[in-house]
């Protein structure tokens, strides 16, 4: 899911946290990291390229965004608002 409206890397702060999104719940488990295969150059198959180094040195990590499990399917559609719930509460 792609969302707007929050400061850069504020997700990560969700890990172990509990999103409410339209009529579906989540339950964000980790961060998402980046995949080896930005290291290769697509024109020679080289790996070439350390682009993880370089946002680690930038940013201080190179995660991505968030893995989450779906607890409660519902429906989610564009526009809904992400509802984070504080560690316990329904």
């Amino acid at each position: 899911i792609w969302f707007s409206g929050v400061p850069a890397w504020s997700e990560f702060d969700w890990v172990g946290r509990d999103l409410l999104i339209g009529s579906a719940r989540l339950h964000v488990t980790r961060r998402t990291s980046r995949c080896p295969a930005t290291e290769v150059n697509p024109e020679t198959g080289e790996r070439d390229a350390d682009p993880v180094a370089e946002l680690k040195a930038a940013y201080g990590h190179a995660d991505l965004g968030i893995h989450a499990e779906v607890i409660e399917a519902g429906n989610i559609a564009l526009g809904d608002a992400i509802g984070v719930l504080e560690h316990g509460q329904d």
